[in-house]
């Protein structure tokens, strides 16, 4: 069934793409990692952190809701609510960034930023309208030009951190984040043109109100979730940054970097297809979802456990020949941190389930509970004072005994309640 079917065609479309583009981030890694230090990465983690904090809600979850509705003309009208929102969101960090810029700058220990930091809210409206926009094309299956896209704007913006290493290397990753994502925000926005006229007819504000309020659990239930997510994610930063130094917060954002280029890849692929493909699945036939996802878990499987396995034993030396010695410590990181992300690789591509099968409520709670056990082993790591690998283990237990939960999660529900007693 995986491999002829459509939902094996559109993977395949999204890996061709998706492979090429990671490729290249990892083949930019390797120059990259010699024209910036350590703190130039953790300058980076730390702004796409900040911007991170606000593109998770820009648009309150409703752009995961586009890809749900049968009607073309109801989905996009949630498509304008979201977009309208992601603008909203936008101007409102403007806003916040104009008056609270010198105390969030000086907090950080980001003053070399300067002006730049006034990209966070460009960033925020990119990102955010790009992911809205991509929920569009998801929805019409245009998995080949998703796939383009990743390819244009990763190249795109791995050479403009190139380049800008020699005019701005304070500040180069930064500026070439910002036009990555401006790349694959115009090109999204170009391949929905032929929208427009229909979107104008729909984008009324009786249908909006209707819509928004047809699908509040995403404001109300996933979007709260997200914030637990982000909090979680982006705290591991700032906790790291508070606990420890500028330095280690790079090597950690370098390490994740490296490992999601080549098995990131796989998740990348799946992940809108099989959104996609498990939305029609619910509407059609629930009980084919415990298929689809056993074969999807099977295969992940058997592609990440050897990955993973090399990278435990080898990832410190690895590191240290392809990037220089001044990132074995990354590679120290990557090796403390696999059984964690081992799982992450198995659970992330399947991570829009919850919303497919309307259990978000639940999610939310699991999402809590990773808040606690990922966030409390590094809190506790850093008042008890260890040294930044301890912190890692205590942060590599906490994560796996989550992700352990999440894939038994995931594995309950993708059986519908209504279906289990049949």
């Amino acid at each position: 069934m995986f491999v002829k079917s459509e939902f094996a065609r559109n993977v395949g479309k999204m890996m061709g793409g998706t492979s090429l583009a990671q490729g290249i981030n990892f083949l930019g890694a390797l120059i990259l990692a010699r024209l910036y230090t350590e703190a130039d990465f953790g300058q980076l983690a730390l702004f796409t952190s900040l911007m991170m904090m606000v593109v998770g809600l820009a648009g309150l979850r409703y752009e995961l809701a586009v890809v749900l509705p049968k009607k073309q003309g109801k989905a996009l009208q949630v498509l304008g609510l979201a977009l309208m929102l992601n603008l909203f969101f936008s101007f409102l960090s403007l806003l916040l960034l104009l008056v609270f810029k010198a105390p969030l700058l000086q907090w950080l220990e980001m003053e070399e930023l300067g002006w730049l930091i006034y990209g966070l809210p460009v960033g925020i409206f990119l990102l955010s309208s790009f992911n809205s926009l991509q929920n569009w094309l998801v929805r019409q299956k245009k998995f080949a030009y998703i796939a383009k896209t990743q390819i244009a704007q990763t190249s795109t913006g791995l050479l403009a951190q190139i380049g800008f290493s020699a005019i701005w290397p304070n500040l180069g990753l930064v500026l070439g984040f910002l036009i990555r994502l401006l790349t694959g925000f115009f090109l999204y926005l170009q391949k929905s043109l032929n929208q427009w006229p229909f979107f104008r007819k729909e984008i009324q504000q009786k249908k909006l109100q209707a819509v928004a309020k047809e699908y509040r659990e995403f404001p109300l239930v996933n979007a709260p979730h997200v914030g637990v997510d982000i909090l979680l994610n982006e705290g591991i930063i700032f906790f790291l940054a508070y606990f420890f130094t500028a330095s280690l917060v790079g090597s950690y954002a370098f390490a994740l970097r490296i490992i999601k280029a080549p098995l990131g890849l796989i998740g990348k692929a799946i992940t809108p297809v099989f959104y996609q493909k498990a939305s029609e699945l619910y509407q059609q036939d629930p009980k084919a979802l415990r298929v689809l996802l056993e074969s999807i878990f099977q295969k992940l499987f058997l592609i990440g456990l050897p990955a993973f396995a090399f990278l435990f034993i080898f990832a410190p030396a690895l590191f240290a020949f392809l990037f220089g010695e001044n990132w074995r410590e990354a590679g120290h990181i990557a090796q403390i941190l696999c059984p964690w992300l081992f799982l992450n690789f198995l659970a992330n591509p399947v991570s829009q389930l919850p919303l497919v099968v309307h259990q978000q409520k639940q999610a939310f709670l699991m999402a809590i509970l990773g808040l606690f056990l990922k966030l409390g082993a590094l809190i506790w790591a850093g008042i008890n004072g260890v040294d930044g690998k301890t912190a890692f283990m205590y942060l590599c237990v906490g994560a796996t005994i989550y992700q352990f939960l999440v894939l038994v999660f995931y594995w309950k529900i993708s059986l519908p309640q209504t279906q289990e007693g049949n």
